[in-house]
This record gives C-alpha cells, sequence and structure tokens, in this order.
C-alpha cells in the first residue's frame, strides 16, 4: 500500500477549478444539505469488506474493513437520532460516523446503490489545535486520510463528497492519501 501526501492547498484549488458544475456535495452542499436516509444501506458491511480486502490483516490493530467500521459506529455528533446516511445523488450514498467512544476519529464512506459497492472511503483524525500539552499520541492538526482503489478509480464526485465532508468537520485538514491492493 502506497502513503502520499496531499497538499491541502492543492486539493482545495482543484476543487475550486472543477467543483463548479458538479451536482450535490460536489457542489458546495454538506451532507445536512441532502436527503437523510433512515439508516446506512443494509449491503454497506459487505461493500466494506469488499473495498477493503485483506489490507491490513498483518497489522496488530486488525484490518482496514474492521477499523472503518469502528469509526462509523456511532452517529457524528452525539445523538442517535442524527442521521448517519444521506442520498446524495447519482445513486450514490454517503455513510459518515464516529467511534463509538468518542469522535476524535471519524469516518465516511461513498457507496454506489446501482453496484451494491464503496467507491471511497476517508478517515479522519481530529488534531489537538492548540491543546497544552497535547494529549499523548494527538496530531497538532486534523488530518484525512482517503482510501482508494488502486484498480477501480473512484468518481471524482464521491471523491468531492469525502473532501467536502471533511472540510465541515476540520477545515484546512491536511489530506493523505492510501492506495488499496
Amino acid at each position: 500500500m502506497s502513503n502520499r501526501r496531499l497538499p491541502a492547498a492543492l486539493a482545495t484549488a482543484v476543487a475550486v477549478l472543477v467543483l463548479g458544475g458538479l451536482p450535490g456535495i460536489a457542489a458546495g452542499k454538506d451532507a445536512g444539505e441532502h436527503t437523510p436516509l433512515p439508516a446506512p444501506p443494509a449491503f454497506a458491511d459487505r461493500a466494506l469488506r469488499a473495498y477493503f480486502g485483506e489490507a491490513g490483516s498483518d497489522d496488530a490493530r486488525g484490518p482496514f474493513h474492521e477499523r472503518m467500521s469502528a469509526v462509523l459506529a456511532a452517529p457524528d455528533g452525539g445523538t442517535k437520532e442524527q442521521a448517519r446516511a444521506w442520498d446524495i445523488g447519482e445513486g450514490r450514498v454517503l455513510q459518515a460516523g464516529c467511534r463509538q467512544d468518542g469522535c476524535a476519529e471519524k469516518g465516511a464512506v461513498v457507496y454506489d446503490s446501482a453496484t451494491q459497492s464503496a467507491l471511497v472511503a476517508g478517515v479522519l483524525r481530529m488534531g489537538c489545535g492548540d491543546a497544552e500539552p497535547a494529549p499523548a499520541g494527538c496530531a497538532p492538526t486534523s488530518t484525512l486520510t482517503v482510501f482508494m482503489s488502486a484498480t477501480r478509480p473512484a468518481p471524482f464526485q464521491a471523491l468531492a463528497a469525502i473532501d467536502s465532508w471533511a472540510d465541515a468537520r476540520a477545515p484546512g485538514a491536511a489530506r493523505e492519501l492510501r492506495t488499496l491492493p
């Protein structure tokens, strides 16, 4: 798996140039401006397993699909009534959430309802900002890690949805790209 840092300014510049004509989140809407769904898609767990495959199986923290499920476990915002999935158009669904024990780590996945597959996934690790002293293991800034398939490029709208979701929660977060086999 490769790991590349993407400067936030570069990602923003590309988004400004290209996103103007795309519908939904890609046109600047946050998930809250889309149709909330009663629940994530029924096929979500199966799609995550297929998307991540065996990636991370040799890692002590566990396979990536299990770690992704953990960051989607609770609604991002503190209330059980809060939406966890949105119809973002073109048959795509954005699922978002955070860890059950705290929202310092959040996750989002864009699914294609027609193929019942995951298109792209992202994990947002919230930074500590100016906390003095910074808690152990806490980065000073937030970072969005985007997981993309090496064999199936994600549609631009799906990537833009993950980017917009992250910007709504941590404006200016650093970007990191991880390519899945």
